[in-house]
């Protein structure tokens, strides 16, 4: 009988342990093109692999940067279901330490559901540029490498200013992945790290949108839809201008909308 409690307590215990241990999982998989590792060095996966981290409780806090290897690129983290920094272009923070205030969290954590991080890297090459202007009479430029945008340069103007204020404007280059379709159409979510003029009059705090459109022989033309956008223009007369829009803020109601005739430059 003794034998019996004993044998029931140590498998009790052992329960608890698996149970304790037991929690959801990070899968990296890292393409060809260069590998992810974390800010702290605690992680590496090497391009190739597929990595897997269990995060089993709330102490779990690491900034995962994507590191591509030489002629190589960094465009974007993959978006796909559970996955973590869907199309963002920054170091992905995993952090689990908020966890334990919210129920639901919890049990997330404490389950066995697998959560995914890819990168996606692409060759670097020159490509070739389209260059022309914006529905605002602003440069745009969109640079083609085998079939893909990797590259968008542009200029932004403050919403509402009539006549537009130089002061108030913001160069804009942002480095993505947009694969172009066999008639010409492409499409992607974008967001732009935040980031400040040279003149520092101009900052640009959050701006995410979805670029889309169509590129042809003779003509390139489509769209920005900003899904979230805050700019903030401090002008030389101390005036403050402004911009809000997004699920914090306010609906969206602004596209820059592009129209040109294609200038090509290698």
């Amino acid at each position: 009988m003794r034998k019996n409690k004993i044998l029931s307590m140590c498998l009790l215990a052992f329960a608890t342990a698996v149970l304790f241990f037991t929690g959801c999982r990070l899968e990296i998989t890292v393409p060809e093109g260069g590998k992810v590792i974390t800010k702290s060095g605690a992680y590496e996966c090497a391009s190739g692999q597929v990595c897997t981290i269990d995060i089993y409780d709330i102490f779990f806090d690491e900034e995962f940067i994507a590191s591509p290897a030489q002629g190589f690129r960094f465009t974007r983290w993959k978006k796909k279901k559970f996955s973590f920094c869907g199309n963002k272009m920054t170091p992905c923070l995993v952090d689990s330490s908020y966890s334990d205030r919210h129920p639901n969290l919890m049990k997330i954590l404490e389950s066995d559901m697998v959560f995914y991080l890819e990168p996606v890297f692409i060759i670097e090459g020159p490509g070739t540029t389209f260059s022309g202007l914006t529905s605002q009479q602003l440069p745009i430029a969109l640079t083609v490498y085998e079939n893909e945008i990797t590259r968008v340069d542009f200029t932004y103007q403050q919403l509402g200013e009539i006549p537009p204020d130089p002061e108030c404007r913001h160069e804009i280059s942002v480095d993505l992945s947009a694969p172009v379709n066999v008639d010409g159409t492409f499409a992607v979510e974008v967001s732009v790290p935040p980031q400040t003029s040279d003149s520092g009059r101009l900052r640009l705090v959050a701006f995410d949108g979805r670029l889309s459109g169509s590129l042809g022989d003779l003509e390139a033309r489509g769209g920005w839809d900003f899904t979230e956008l805050e700019i903030v223009c401090e002008k030389n007369t101390g005036e403050t201008l402004r911009n809000f829009c997004g699920e914090r803020f306010l609906p969206c109601i602004d596209q820059i909308d592009f129209s040109f005739e294609v200038k090509q430059a290698d």
